[in-house]
């Protein structure tokens, strides 16, 4: 089809096309090109989206975390003192335990793990990734927190996975929100680490 989009359309509202792995950039064209063929369900278009920022987190901060744990040994065998994070770090130190980036985790899990990085937390896990984290991105701690812009966005596509169709405006409305989002991201994502 003649009017696909090419890799210079999105230049005009990624900031930061060329550093994008290649599935998110794949799954960022499917949805764009997908838009016009939509009637009334939009939720394969805001699926895609959503598939390629947990993408980018999974890849540039998750597998930071997973080879500073392999390389590093962390012990991840100790009592949790943290209450108001223990389900969050019971659940990162699954994800390390499988040592294993194909055990994917969720948008969600995802956000809740980088907000606790950054709270205020006694915990060794946490600690000693808050440094990792850093080394890859600047803080953006309000982006990741419960009423940021990645619960906006998985709220959105928590509709069409589980009550509901999205329509377009609701569509609309997740894309605005995702370009923003993404680009904060990916602008503040510090390459030659």
């Amino acid at each position: 089809d003649g009017d696909l989009k090419n890799d210079d359309d999105y230049n005009n509202w990624c900031d930061r096309w060329d550093i994008l792995e290649s599935n998110s950039k794949k799954f960022i064209r499917e949805s764009e090109n997908l838009y016009k063929y939509l009637l009334d369900d939009y939720t394969p278009y805001v699926h895609g989206f959503a598939k390629a920022l947990e993408n980018e987190i999974l890849i540039k901060v998750f597998k930071n975390f997973l080879e500073y744990f392999t390389k590093n040994k962390i012990d991840i065998d100790y009592q949790i003192t943290d209450k108001v994070n223990s389900g969050t770090i019971k659940v990162f130190r699954n994800f390390l335990k499988r040592e294993n980036l194909d055990s994917f985790l969720s948008l969600d899990k995802m956000r809740f793990i980088i907000s606790a990085i950054f709270s205020k937390t006694n915990d060794k896990l946490l600690l000693e990734f808050r440094p990792v984290y850093l080394n890859y991105f600047k803080k953006m701690r309000n982006i990741f927190a419960k009423g940021g812009n990645v619960d906006k966005l998985k709220i959105i596509r928590n509709l069409g996975a589980h009550t509901k169709p999205i329509d377009k405006k609701v569509a609309k409305k997740f894309y605005e929100i995702f370009k923003s989002t993404f680009n904060k991201i990916m602008n503040n994502y510090i390459l030659d680490k």
